[in-house]
């Protein structure tokens, strides 16, 4: 496989020194990536006979491309060049959009190439040409901007260039950023893909994103999964599940084995809330076991059951190993590294780096951005970083929790404090 050229001294200086680096270095990633699945394609069509699993792998990667082409593409159109705009007075987005279109049909036909060929069960020349059709396009599209557009972030000044970097990251769901950060490991050369997370991890400074990423990567090395349990042996088969009650908080039957007491739990609320059954706080992310809803066997905490492979619940996070069923829209914030209520980062959620809180995306431009004195709810004084409850602006401008921003009208603690300094 021939690599894309490294690109020029003068344009790698530019890079380096860039707060954007990331968005920038992807281009390189995502080039390498085509290149791999036009030569898997070309390699299937070849072959004698048919190798369903083989294709099937090609879609679940073509699909993460997708949601990683889509992201960057987003990212670009609704900060860069907006900034470039406002800032060196260039005006690329009408251009750039018009080419995105394009590339999103492009990319469309390229899904449903591979779509056909898993209905017929292999690759032909259909499916090879519309993939090498979509890697020239594109390659030619990232030459463009590379050559002509990413030389104009050197008239943006670092502090707005490090403050877009902070709203490109923070609309990027939990997701998406550990399928881009997979890529650029995979594909950058290990002292760029080191230098794009020091700077990711320099934009999202006071965040819990290294605690994230340090899951994150662990994965993306291959870190050894647990261990399946083992069925119950045939002589003492596992006895019923007896019926159970959902969780009050989060509507799931799945039980997980406390890490502190071994007793089955609904969840870390619930252990704590039971009195004298534990005198310590339990911690959720240090859970290992869980008893299946369906056949109660115990086995290793995860989505499905090891054992009759039931799924636990509609929703599952594996970084908080929290389960709900409540019916509720759950997400992961990778820099509050919590499960919040909302669509997700990016859909109805912003994170705020500064705030190091996630904010209503209808909100972000008029919430007062107080830096670090952003995480305490304005109504109760709570840290709004660590609680998973919704987080809303009050009328002056600063955040609280929504069942508090609920509650009879009262003074907003920090404008309180801020008079009170006066």
């Amino acid at each position: 496989m021939s690599a894309p050229p490294m690109p020029r001294p003068e344009r790698l200086e530019l890079l380096r020194t860039n707060p954007l680096i990331e968005i920038t270095l992807l281009h390189r990633a995502m080039r390498l990536e085509l290149e791999a699945m036009c030569e898997a394609t070309r390699a299937l069509a070849a072959a004698p006979a048919n190798d369903g699993a083989a294709l099937a792998a090609l879609r679940r990667r073509f699909r993460a491309f997708d949601a990683v082409f889509a992201s960057h593409s987003a990212a670009e159109d609704d900060v860069v060049f907006p900034a470039l705009a406002a800032c060196a007075g260039r005006d690329v987005a009408s251009h750039a959009a018009a080419e995105h279109i394009d590339e999103v049909a492009l990319v469309d036909g390229a899904a449903a190439a591979l779509d056909a060929a898993a209905a017929r069960g292999r690759c032909d020349g259909a499916t090879v040409a519309a993939l090498q059709d979509l890697k020239e396009k594109l390659a030619d599209h990232m030459d463009h901007e590379e050559g002509e557009i990413f030389p104009l972030l050197a008239e943006i000044p670092e502090r707005e260039l490090k403050r877009m970097a902070g709203l490109v990251l923070g609309a990027r769901p939990a997701d998406v950023l550990e399928l881009t950060i997979r890529l650029q490991v995979q594909h950058l050369e290990p002292a760029l893909a080191r230098h794009v997370l020091g700077t990711m991890c320099e934009v999202a400074r006071g965040t819990r994103f290294r605690r994230w990423l340090d899951r994150a990567l662990g994965a993306a090395a291959g870190a050894p999964a647990a261990a399946p349990a083992a069925p119950a042996a045939p002589a003492a088969p596992a006895a019923p599940a007896a019926p159970r009650r959902r969780c009050p908080r989060h509507g799931h039957l799945a039980r997980v084995a406390a890490p502190c007491c071994g007793q089955l739990v609904c969840c870390r609320r619930c252990h704590d809330a039971r009195p004298g059954a534990c005198d310590r706080a339990m911690d959720a992310r240090a859970v290992t076991e869980m008893a299946c809803r369906a056949c109660g066997a115990r086995g290793p905490v995860g989505r499905r059951c090891a054992v009759c492979a039931a799924p636990q619940a509609g929703y599952y996070c594996g970084h908080c190993r929290h389960f709900d069923d409540s019916g509720a829209h759950t997400f992961h914030c990778p820099f509050c590294d919590v499960c919040r209520r909302g669509h997700g980062l990016g859909v109805d959620f912003h994170h705020c780096m500064r705030c190091n809180m996630c904010v209503d995306i209808t909100q972000l431009a008029t919430h007062v951005c107080t830096g670090a004195a952003g995480r305490a709810c304005g109504a109760c004084g709570g840290d709004l970083a660590a609680t998973p409850d919704r987080v809303v602006v009050l009328g002056c401008g600063h955040p609280a929790h929504a069942r508090c921003a609920a509650a009879p009208p009262g003074r907003c603690l920090v404008c309180a404090r801020a008079a009170a300094t006066d």
